[in-house]
């Protein structure tokens, strides 16, 4: 997971390299960053489904670990990469670049009503994900879900049950764009030169999303192996944001200017002006729309559930899968 978050940040530093103007930053980071903020809504839920559409009332609970990734930026990722003279690694062409998640993971079922509930939380602190290489990685999410079984597996039926989910997750990359005074921006706006350089400059994206999830799935046990399938459906809003974080110094045809010179000089060419401030520049991108998702898998239960899931997006043609292990009774 830090090597895949710690990948985030280098492309976007990659693509900065090359550009030297606001306007191609701008154009590099939110194509990628659009696709990203899509699936992150599909990140945050995982672990939060399990093989088994409903664990059983009470005292039937289970506990473990999930990891998983939803793949992004197909299209988009590779000009990051061509930024860097280098073609994508082999097999991430036609899927993207994988956003990682991992996840704890707790159900338990309810007495007397057919109800199960949920728990997720995973967290990487910045006291074990600083300094990957040349990047510094963070990230936490937590959920709850709730399950009710329409259905209880007897025989010939199924598992039957319909869930909901509330789920939120924050992630960090950042990567060092060298040491010392960096001429980051050398840039003509509307007919003067504006120069920007950062001391010590780093680039970093952050990453946010708030998501609720509907579910409808089902499952049927046949001795040792457990397949599912279910239906999907997500709202929310999920955030990502990237720029340099460095103390800026900005002149205008070689004379001081200040950060607000500078935007109301890049709106006024029409362009769409970053948020700076003496913290450095970044460019946001939001993601509303709801995703709706098909998503199953296969379970092997011995000693522990072994549960392998796989996600399509039918609308945008995104895959996330991820790997669950887990203890239950």
């Amino acid at each position: 997971m830090r090597k895949i978050s710690a990948l985030l940040a280098l492309l976007l530093l990659a693509a900065f390299a090359s550009a030297q103007s606001f306007g191609s930053f701008e154009s590099a980071f939110k194509d990628f960053s659009s696709d990203m903020a899509s699936v992150l809504i599909l990140n945050a839920t995982t672990g939060a489904n399990w093989s088994d559409a409903y664990v059983g009332g009470f005292p039937h609970f289970g506990a473990g670990l999930a990891i998983g990734a939803a793949f992004t930026g197909k299209g988009s990722a590779e000009p990051l990469f061509e930024a860097l003279g280098q073609e994508m690694p082999s097999g991430l062409e036609n899927l993207g670049i994988p956003i990682p998640a991992a996840a704890l993971t707790f159900k338990i079922g309810l007495p007397i009503i057919p109800v199960d509930v949920g728990l997720t939380g995973g967290v990487i602190p910045a006291s074990l994900g600083e300094k990957l290489g040349d990047a510094n990685v963070e990230y936490k999410s937590i959920g709850a879900q709730a399950r009710v079984a329409i259905l209880k597996e007897k025989l010939l039926l199924p598992d039957l049950s319909f869930g909901l989910g509330l789920s939120y997750q924050q992630g960090s990359a950042s990567a060092a764009m060298g040491a010392g005074n960096q001429e980051i921006i050398n840039e003509d706006i509307g007919g003067d030169i504006w120069i920007v350089e950062a001391s010590d400059p780093d680039m970093r994206i952050e990453w946010e999303s708030l998501v609720v999830d509907a579910t409808l799935q089902v499952s049927k046990r046949f001795l040792f192996i457990r397949p599912y399938a279910g239906l999907g459906y997500s709202f929310g809003k999920s955030t990502v944001e990237g720029g340099v974080s460095s103390e800026l110094t900005i002149t205008q045809d070689g004379s001081p200017a200040t950060y607000q010179q500078l935007a109301s000089a890049i709106e006024a060419a029409g362009g769409d002006a970053p948020s700076l401030s003496d913290s450095g520049f970044s460019y946001k991108v939001e993601a509303t729309d709801p995703v709706f998702r098909l998503y199953g898998g296969m379970s092997f239960h011995l000693l522990i559930a072994l549960d392998a899931q796989f996600v399509y997006v039918p609308s945008t043609e995104a895959l996330a899968a991820s790997l669950s292990a887990r203890f239950q009774l």
